[in-house]
């Protein structure tokens, strides 16, 4: 699937690059995609979903990295909409709900499907090891029984002190806080850097 362009789309798009590289504007840093991008995809549903057609609008959410440090945070794009299909009919979620999503079809575009759902709170095992005031990354876990979904996520730490860290694999509790997944709770107690 991709966009196909008639000619003289293609030329003016050239034009405005051509445009836009000669001004220097070349220079500024690549876009960065989360790790999420591609496979996987989050959502804020912007409508409860239908009775009869388990289907729901929502808008995606960006990942935006700041240009200075590489983090970054989900921002809104309400210029775009994407059908959710709530497949199980057993996901719990409403308007406003927070929803990580896979492509299952591309029925008039693409369909997503739901594999977590949260209000703003997940449950994850770091995948590396998370030290006081830094990030990392971690996997995803979802369902019942949990398990993992194959979804990552970059993790900020919001409450070890300094000079202490959680380990690989260690059980936490994700919140989004300002757009970011912040660890808010472990299933151990830190450790020494």
């Amino acid at each position: 699937m991709g966009n196909h362009f008639d000619d003289q789309s293609t030329k003016r798009i050239s034009a405005v690059v051509r445009d836009v590289e000669s001004q220097g504007v070349s220079n500024l840093p690549p876009i960065q995609k989360h790790p999420a991008d591609g496979q996987f995809l989050w959502f804020v549903l912007v409508e409860d979903f239908d009775a009869s057609t388990h289907e729901a609008e929502a808008e995606p959410r960006n990942w935006t990295a700041s240009a200075n440090s590489g983090a970054g945070e989900y921002r809104p794009d309400p210029a775009v909409r994407y059908t959710v299909r709530d497949t199980t009919e057993q996901s719990g979620a409403s308007e406003g709900s927070w929803v990580l999503c896979r492509p299952i079809g591309t029925e008039n575009g693409t369909v997503w499907e739901p594999i977590t759902v949260t209000g703003g709170t997940l449950f994850a095992k770091l995948d590396a090891t998370l030290n006081a005031g830094s990030s990392c990354e971690a996997s995803i876990w979802s369902g019942d029984p949990l398990a993992d979904s194959g979804a990552n996520e970059t993790v900020y730490d919001w409450f070890l002190e300094s000079g202490m860290k959680l380990v690989s694999g260690v059980k936490v509790m994700l919140t989004m806080i300002s757009g970011k997944w912040y660890v808010t709770q472990s299933n151990t107690c830190s450790v020494d850097q």
